[in-house]
């Protein structure tokens, strides 16, 4: 976002508590991100839209207790959608059948309208989802929000009450998890193509 747009963002987020055009502006403006957040991180696209619009939702009921420039009410809404998609897996059941879900899909082709990607690099994102379905939620969350949503440190810590340097930690913890759980994937794929017995 430039500085340009940062600014017209504070004054509409001003501008939002009177008037509802402004509103419905703000809301539109952030839409997409929460919603390809909540895409990346649930089992489906109905789950995800669900899930998007318990979050603003929530925006729409809490704004007037909201104190904060763009940058802020940017963190405010990536902390509703994590604690949104938090609590959807919070119930076993619905975790379990969401963990089958994502399993089944991983060794489905899936892509958005947007994202052309070949065989080779959607077998890494169907097993990448299902990688991550492993980690604990809040370093699902870390992940999800540092490289398919792109804050930093800083604003990861925001949004998850965590200090930048225990976001960084956890960050890099999860990250070792994962080109484990990479390079377990290989060899197993690999004794599977050697295994002529």
């Amino acid at each position: 976002m430039t500085g340009t747009q940062q600014a017209s963002s504070a004054g509409l987020i001003e501008a939002a508590r009177t008037d509802k055009s402004a509103f419905s502006a703000l809301f539109r403006q952030h839409y997409d991100e929460i919603y390809r957040y909540c895409a990346r991180r649930l089992p489906d696209r109905g789950t995800a839209e669900d899930v998007t619009s318990q979050v603003f939702l929530k925006m729409v009921r809490n704004f007037d207790n909201f104190t904060g420039d763009e940058t802020g009410f940017r963190c405010w809404l990536f902390r509703i959608a994590c604690n949104e998609v938090n609590s959807f897996y919070r119930t076993s059941a619905r975790h379990s059948r969401a963990m089958d879900k994502l399993r089944q899909q991983a060794k489905e082709p899936r892509q958005t309208p947007e994202e052309k990607i070949d065989d080779e690099n959607q077998a890494k994102i169907d097993f990448l989802r299902t990688a991550l379905g492993q980690l604990k939620s809040d370093h699902q969350d870390i992940v999800t929000l540092r490289y398919f949503q792109g804050l930093n440190s800083e604003q990861i810590g925001e949004v998850m009450h965590m200090n930048p340097a225990t976001v960084r930690s956890q960050l890099s913890r999860s990250l070792k998890k994962l080109k484990k759980l990479y390079r377990l994937r290989q060899q197993q794929t690999a004794e599977e193509l050697f295994d002529y017995e």
